[in-house]
């Protein structure tokens, strides 16, 4: 059975951090940001990063579209306060 690729916005943060590494054993996992792709392995530095990075803004339906292509979960962690203003 292949493993289910899994979504995280908020992969940075430190609940998304913590359910990464809870899944990694089991799941391929793709990190949501918002900005610029995470550089160095965010998880553990140093190391080859197993986490695949999309950037996705969460308030267009077409990134969202876009950046959840081949996904068959997803976890939002972040608190919405206010859109960007454009």
């Amino acid at each position: 059975m292949p493993r289910e690729t899994i979504a995280i916005a908020g992969a940075t943060g430190f609940v998304g951090r913590v359910l990464i590494n809870s899944l990694l054993p089991q799941h391929n996992i793709i990190g949501l940001t918002r900005g610029t792709l995470p550089g160095p392995c965010v998880l553990n530095p140093g190391h080859p990063c197993p986490v695949k990075w999309r950037t996705c803004d969460l308030y267009s339906l077409s990134h969202c579209e876009h950046s959840l292509i081949d996904v068959d979960l997803q976890f939002i962690l972040f608190i919405p306060c206010c859109p960007p203003q454009n």
